[in-house]
Formats: structure tokens, C-alpha cells, sequence
């Protein structure tokens, strides 16, 4: 049986959390991908299989509801 790495997409405007999450979360075997907002964050989640989303709700240039709504659109 092969494994496979689980992708985790991090958004969230402020770096240094951003880089933190995505730490934590490659301890436990995640390939990271990261996003200062939601706008840039669903530009990568079209293109890539994503199959975690951790985000900041509060962020300039589509905030992390918006996102949501977004990724809803193509992955109810």
C-alpha cells in the first residue's frame, strides 16, 4: 500500500503564523502550501488537490469566509 503526503493549504495575512501552522502541521507529515489571504489562497486551491484548509478568518483581500465560500463553489 502506497502512501500519500496530505496537502494543507495555510492562509493567514500575518507571516510569522503562517510559517508556525505550517511547522506543526509538516511534523505530521503535511506538504504545506500557504496564502497571505483568501484571494491567493483560492488561485492555489483551483490548481492543487488540497485536502486541508487552515485559515485565518479576519485578512485583507477576501477574508476566510469568503473563502470558504469560494472553495464551497467547487468542493461542496
Amino acid at each position: 500500500m502506497m502512501n500519500t503526503v496530505k496537502v494543507a493549504l495555510v492562509v493567514d495575512d500575518e507571516p510569522d503564523l503562517r510559517e508556525l501552522i505550517g511547522e506543526v502541521l509538516a511534523m505530521d507529515g503535511f506538504k504545506i502550501l500557504s496564502a497571505p489571504n483568501g484571494k491567493a489562497a483560492f488561485e492555489i486551491f483551483q490548481k492543487e488537490k488540497i485536502d486541508i484548509v487552515v485559515s485565518d478568518v479576519n485578512m485583507p483581500s477576501s477574508n476566510g469566509v469568503e473563502l470558504l465560500e469560494n472553495i464551497k463553489t467547487l468542493n461542496p
